[in-house]
Formats: C-alpha cells, structure tokens, sequence
C-alpha cells in the first residue's frame, strides 16, 4: 500500500496542500489527556500508571511527526524522483536529511528519537512476546527510568505487552518528539523560519501532568 502511495506522488503545477500533522497531534494529546485519567481506575505509582489511551497517544503523536516531516520534503525538495525516495526512508533518514540540509551536518545522537520510532513499531506490529527473555534493547533503559509500570512489590510484575501501556512512556514520547522538531527547527535558514512556528504545536501536551508531579495531582483530586 505505501509503495502504491506513493507512485501516486507528483507536483502538479501550482498544487496547494493543506496540513495534516496537526490533526494527528491534536487527537493524540486528546488520547494523553485520557491516559492521565485514566491514573483514576489502573494500578499506579508515584511516576506513572497503567493506561489504555496511553499505547494509542504514542502511535498518533509518531505519525504525526513522521507526517510533519513528510509536509516538510515535499514543500521542499525538487525533483520529484528525489522527493519520492525519501519519503519511502524511515523516519530517521528523513529527519537526518532534512537536518543536514538546514544545519550543514548530520546530527548528533537520536538515539532516543530511533527508541520512539520502535516503540511506535513494537505497537502497530504488536504480537505477545511469550518469551520474557526476548525484549527490545532499548527496554531495560526505559525500565530503569521509571517509564514503565513497575509492580510495588517488585514479584509479579506487569508483563511487557502491559508495560506498552503506559502513562509516563507516552509523555515521554511527547518530550523526545518536542525537542526533536526544535532541533530541527533551530536553524538559521529561510525554510526553518517558515515553519518555526510548528515547534509550538509539539508543545500543547505540556499543558497536561508531568509524570514527576502526579502524586500533587493525586493530592488534588483532580483525577
């Protein structure tokens, strides 16, 4: 199917798009918003607690920052052919891409950037991972960072398919892909001023608790 997208692709004279990033992000902060209160009725703790909004706030706030950067190559990218390409690269190539060509370098580090993407994967392409010794790399580092639901007693725990449901991973999703649109952003070029402002848009969910302030929202009632 994407491959049939995308000989779909082309630049017809004097085409104007609309976005559709937007529209992504605003019903994945709405489904964020659900995750925390969902704080109100799945086991907790001080950090985080259990969500079934959460899995799908991870999934759209990742597609819409794979879609803002598709907007971007082909508001900006000629020839067709070349455009073509990279809109078929996963969405690191495309942001290493389009950073190279507004800062004049690769980037540093993304690695937490490649994390959000499989955890996007490891939940669109989900199956049960009945081994509990099989788990992606990056799981113990997000465990240890008390983005995952832990049990209290440290015996029983959560498995790792209840783990993905998470409200401390999702916000964090949301803070590793708000900086990552800022960096990208923070160039001194022409097209970057243009689209300055779609930082901002990466930012609403920080209207909502952050993960190390729910035992004041706790205290407050409000869930």
């Amino acid at each position: 199917m994407a491959r049939k997208r995308l000989n779909q692709f082309a630049f017809p004279h004097n085409s104007v798009h609309g976005s559709f990033y937007q529209d992504l992000l605003t019903s994945a902060i709405a489904l964020l918003q659900l995750a925390l209160l969902d704080r109100r009725s799945f086991a907790k703790n001080d950090k985080t607690h259990g969500s079934r909004h959460a899995p799908g706030a991870i999934v759209l706030a990742m597609t819409g920052f794979d879609i803002w950067l598709t907007e971007i190559i082909t508001g900006l990218i000629r020839p067709v052919e070349e455009a073509r390409d990279l809109l078929d690269s996963p969405t690191t190539s495309k942001y290493k891409t389009l950073y190279e060509r507004f800062h004049g370098q690769l980037p540093g580090e993304l690695s937490e950037l490649e994390t959000v993407v499989d955890i996007r994967h490891e939940i669109v392409h989900h199956f049960p991972r009945l081994n509990r010794s099989l788990i992606p790399e990056w799981f113990p580092e997000l465990q240890r960072r008390g983005l995952l639901l832990t049990s209290p007693s440290g015996n029983d725990d959560f498995d790792f398919t209840q783990k993905l449901g998470s409200y401390g991973l999702a916000y964090w999703v949301f803070e590793v892909l708000e900086e990552s649109a800022g960096e990208l952003m923070s160039a001194d070029a022409v097209y970057t001023q243009m689209h300055s402002h779609d930082v901002s848009n990466f930012a609403v969910f920080r209207r909502l608790c952050t993960p190390d302030k729910l035992t004041e929202f706790d205290a407050a009632g409000r869930h």
